[in-house]
């Protein structure tokens, strides 16, 4: 286990003890402890700036369920991200690229309405890429 995935276990833990170990039944603890575990994560694999934080914070997002997800994760990400912050933008539609892909799909068609010029720029770049398959 690398230093940053033992940080991200040890935040998990402290929101719920055993949660580490139960990510892909999140759905089973209650959707106010989830919510906290998925914005941790988050801001693991969004907003921090070392590669390791990053790989720690995506490693752990995949092994989320999925149907859970797809309900819930829109609103978490309102109050655990700041979607502006082009940082922030890339790596969660990074995130999202190879795992939720309509959901992908919905950030990056947001994004390219964007008032903000690195958000729309940022969004078709990612757009391309996706399109590309790198």
């Amino acid at each position: 286990m690398s230093r940053h995935e033992a940080i991200l276990r040890r935040q998990i833990e402290s929101i719920s003890s055993g949660a580490w170990e139960k990510l892909d039944r999140l759905d089973a603890l209650s959707a106010a402890i989830s919510s906290r575990i998925v914005a941790v994560i988050l801001e693991f694999a969004c907003t921090a700036q070392s590669i390791g934080a990053i790989s720690a914070g995506r490693e752990a997002f995949e092994r989320l369920p999925r149907e859970w997800l797809a309900t819930h994760l829109e609103a978490i990400v309102e109050t655990a991200l700041d979607l502006m912050d082009e940082w922030s933008y890339r790596r969660f539609l990074e995130l999202l690229a190879g795992s939720m892909p309509d959901m992908f799909d919905r950030y990056v068609n947001s994004g390219l309405t964007s008032k903000s010029v690195d958000i729309a720029s940022a969004a078709d770049d990612l757009r391309l890429r996706a399109r590309s398959g790198d």
